[in-house]
């Protein structure tokens, strides 16, 4: 079982990488096997290379993201974020609300 502070350090990975558009820093947090539900109740991506698609679909042009963790909560081996997405998609500004898990 991952320590509370693997899945810290994994978590502030995440957020350093995407923020700062470094995606192969990005991608060594996935396992091969990852599978990515996003939306939640979407389709399911699986695998690295799923990960891959969804990072260059989250940064297509016209389209940019910064995430700002707002709360984590751990247990046992997993997390729950409240994440605030900061975006443009087709040239206009978004902001939303998520929970990752």
């Amino acid at each position: 079982m991952p320590s509370r502070e693997l899945i810290e350090k994994t978590m502030k990975t995440h957020f350093e990488a995407w923020n700062a558009r470094d995606r192969e820093h990005w991608l060594t947090i996935w396992r091969d096997d990852v599978v990515i539900e996003d939306p939640v109740g979407g389709p399911e991506k699986n695998g690295i290379e799923a990960a891959k698609r969804s990072w260059e679909q989250s940064f297509q042009p016209g389209h940019e993201w910064t995430l700002e963790p707002i709360c984590m909560q751990i247990c046992e081996d997993q997390a729950a974020l409240h994440i605030r997405n900061h975006g443009v998609v087709a040239g206009e500004p978004v902001e939303l609300d998520s929970i990752e898990i």
